[in-house]
């Protein structure tokens, strides 16, 4: 699973931050087709930076999160609604509102699987065994 923070960084700019690949990330197919998806619509900036404790930590004191979600194949996009970190519970903001970014990308990813809006290039047919 690949993490993904929708918040208003330091400099008052609206980013969707993911960490960058590395060693230690998953080069993930829904990791990639989120940052895609949320590059194409041209609303926010979306960044492939390390996330630190510290930064969300002073993000959730000054109500700068708005998301954080987890992205993968079998969940495609689930929420974090909480923390758990030395001892120290922390809320995340949380809506199901259709017009919030996690519930705005699973329904785009979805759309897309399903051909909602006609063919995409991310999909390719199959042809019927004989």
């Amino acid at each position: 699973m690949n993490i993904f923070v929708f918040w208003t960084n330091e400099q008052g700019e609206k980013e969707l931050r993911t960490p960058p690949l590395s060693g230690l990330i998953l080069p993930g197919v829904t990791r990639q087709s989120v940052l895609e998806i949320t590059r194409s619509w041209n609303e926010f900036k979306v960044v492939e930076k390390d996330i630190t404790m510290s930064m969300l930590l002073n993000a959730l004191k000054e109500n700068r999160l708005h998301h954080m979600f987890g992205t993968g194949t079998a969940c495609v996009v689930s929420p974090v609604m909480e923390l758990y970190y030395k001892n120290n519970r922390y809320s995340i903001p949380f809506t199901e509102d259709p017009s919030s970014l996690p519930e705005r990308i699973l329904k785009e990813y979805t759309d897309i699987q399903r051909a909602v809006n006609g063919p995409h290039p991310w999909a390719h047919p199959i042809d019927k065994p004989r």
